[in-house]
């Protein structure tokens, strides 16, 4: 696989994993060091991502949403990731770097 079918499979990992309830396969997108950020409730919430898959993805409950990758960016061996994830009540534009 190239660099850009390798990071597509880690969004992949990230947001099928998410949207079937799966944290598990969640976890294939993140380093065990990680953090997940994010605002809530107009607050910026920094999480360890293991108390992210605990917390915040309900094993074996899917999400009704939807992920769109806006743009992949590569350069040398960092990447950055734009995600939109729509939500029946919101949506959500997510950033990842890798």
């Amino acid at each position: 696989m190239n660099d850009l079918q390798l990071i597509s499979q880690t969004i992949a990992y990230y947001a099928d994993g998410g949207t079937n309830g799966q944290p598990e396969i969640v976890a294939k997108a993140f380093h065990a060091s990680a953090y997940m950020k994010f605002v809530k409730d107009d607050s910026l919430v920094d999480v360890p991502i293991i108390e992210y898959f605990t917390d915040y993805i309900k094993a074996g409950v899917p999400q009704e949403r939807t992920a769109t990758i806006n743009n992949i960016d590569i350069t040398g061996s960092a990447a950055s990731a734009k995600l939109t994830i729509d939500y029946a009540t919101h949506s959500s534009l997510t950033i990842s770097t890798f």
